[in-house]
């Protein structure tokens, strides 16, 4: 079976979770009765936080928890981070939001620094004019990518690119909005799942090096034998700036050559290696 390609800059997840249709239900039962505001669980209908930042970000905001059930919420945390876990090689999430995008919403170009190294914005959203994620990649500044806010759809990208939301329109009420959960995975650290313990890891590490002149993380995953042998490498993501391709291929089949060669401790059974590299302009000058 071929392995997934390495994800860089962005990735789209539709269909992502069985979860979505009771999320949407959850948060339609909450504001579905405007006129009936009195108390119990429509009392909870004065949760949002509206965030206007003049020239730069216009939106209803508030925690997820204020609107979901709370079993709900935590299994669509879950179900987010173990996907971060397994596609980016990230072990967790920054505290979500829930923001909602009615006409006249919109996020202008921004950055996100300092946050995680890969920002996710999950979609719960009805078919709405507006609310696309756009993001400027590559090496011309003047080339975007343009997402739709698709119902149940996961968006991941490097949130050191310049990136917006596009202005909605005609959406008056919050059920007929851009609704969206998001947030930042959280910086990536080395860790091993199965017998293997951090100190075999930690001994590698001190006996390895890497340097490029680039910025960015680059995240691997392999397989440790039974019998101490690297199996099933694979390059999960990459968020270096800057990195030519035929130099970024080259270099990336070395350092995988240099890991398959690595010996480790035999074990009863196989262990499972997530190791994050790190570099920094300023370390690599």
């Amino acid at each position: 079976m071929p392995s997934r390609p390495i994800i860089e800059t962005f990735a789209v997840q539709d269909r992502f979770s069985s979860l979505a249709p009771r999320l949407r239900a959850e948060f339609c039962k909450r504001f579905e009765r405007p006129m009936d505001a009195a108390g119990g669980r429509h009392a909870r209908r004065f949760v949002w936080d509206y965030w206007h930042v003049p020239k730069k970000f216009r939106l209803l905001r508030t925690r997820p928890n204020e609107v979901f059930e709370k079993d709900t919420f935590e299994r669509m945390v879950r179900e987010i981070a173990d996907w971060g876990r397994e596609h980016l090689g990230c072990h967790g999430l920054s505290p979500i939001w829930l923001s909602c995008y009615v006409d006249g919403c919109e996020q202008r170009w921004h950055r996100d620094e300092p946050h995680g190294p890969w920002a996710f914005v999950y979609s719960l959203s009805p078919p709405v004019r507006g609310g696309d994620t756009i993001l400027r990649v590559g090496e011309r500044i003047g080339k975007k990518i343009r997402i739709a806010p698709k119902f149940n759809r996961l968006v991941v990208f490097d949130p050191s690119l310049s990136h917006s939301v596009s202005k909605v329109r005609k959406a008056l009420d919050v059920l007929e909005g851009r609704l969206v959960l998001h947030g930042w995975f959280v910086p990536a650290r080395p860790f091993v799942e199965g017998p293997l313990g951090a100190k075999a890891l930690a001994e590698h590490l001190d006996q390895w090096s890497p340097s490029i002149p680039h910025e960015g993380t680059v995240i691997a995953r392999f397989d440790v034998s039974p019998e101490g042998k690297v199996r099933a490498f694979r390059w999960l993501s990459s968020s270096v700036k800057g990195w030519p391709s035929r130099e970024k291929t080259k270099v990336l089949n070395q350092w995988k050559a240099y890991w398959m060669r690595t010996q480790w401790p035999k074990c009863r059974t196989k262990s499972r290696v997530t190791l994050p590299i790190l570099f920094s302009a300023k370390e690599s000058s």
